[in-house]
């Protein structure tokens, strides 16, 4: 579950006089995750699947992103779209549509196409300083390569000072 947790810290000597001292309040959480986050619960708290997640700072506006990647508990069957989660000043909001749904394989909606992924990794892919996606997946002999095999998501970058998000390249992965 995703909790922001703000740590206010109060004036505490870091020496006691008195056993009373030490047991001052010197930390308070808050529970802030409706205003730090804008996404549809479902996707990410209260599910039951099983979930990785990666985070960088993928569109270099100096904001750490999340990346989400779910499937099925324990097996292979069942699969769920991911979940990109970028940070908006503050909130991690839902952009897969817009930053996470193209693909070269037609008729694939990247992220919005239910997959198995067990794993998400981020790097960069082709040395061009823009941080890309691979997902590993949970392979089954059942499935087309561009479902069954592990999947790259490569990052468009800029153009004109907008960042264009992430389009799925089958072509990258290899038939296993």
């Amino acid at each position: 579950m995703l909790r922001r947790v703000v740590a206010t810290l109060g004036a505490t000597s870091v020496i006691c006089a008195s056993p009373v001292l030490a047991q001052d309040e010197w930390v308070k959480f808050n529970e802030e995750t409706s205003s730090h986050i804008s996404a549809n619960s479902a996707l990410f708290e209260s599910d039951q699947e099983e979930k990785d997640y990666a985070w960088a700072d993928l569109d270099r506006d100096g904001w750490v992103d999340l990346v989400i990647v779910r499937k099925s508990p324990f097996t292979s069957a069942g699969k769920f779209p991911n979940v990109l989660l970028m940070n908006e000043s503050g909130v991690l909001t839902d952009r897969t549509t817009e930053y996470a749904s193209q693909s070269d394989v037609p008729g694939d909606n990247g992220f919005n196409t239910p997959t198995n992924d067990r794993d998400i990794i981020i790097a960069d892919l082709d040395g061009d300083q823009w941080l890309d996606l691979v997902t590993a997946t949970t392979l089954s002999d059942s499935d087309s390569k561009a479902i069954g095999h592990p999947r790259i998501y490569m990052n468009l970058g800029e153009v004109g000072g907008v960042w264009q998000g992430f389009r799925h390249e089958d072509a990258r992965i290899p038939q296993m």
